[in-house]
């Protein structure tokens, strides 16, 4: 299980997203944050779940997502 405060992040992290329009179905977290092995510096590994992301994916698509993080939690 996630920190609370990085379980916030990821909600406000998806809920941005679907603002922009991208119907997500939900958010998987991984790596460092969910074994408990995170640092100060670590960051957050998100798999977004989406009929988005089904059709062919534009380089766009992945700035896109970048973008949403940076101004979610830099």
């Amino acid at each position: 299980m996630v920190n609370e405060s990085i379980a916030l992040v990821i909600r406000q992290y998806l809920n941005n997203l679907r603002q922009l329009d991208i119907p997500v179905s939900y958010g998987v977290v991984f790596g460092s944050q969910v074994s408990g092995e995170a640092g100060y510096w670590s960051d957050i590994d998100i798999l977004i779940i989406s009929p988005y992301f089904d059709k062919e994916r534009k380089r766009s698509d992945i700035n896109l997502l970048w973008r949403v993080a940076a101004r979610t939690d830099s």
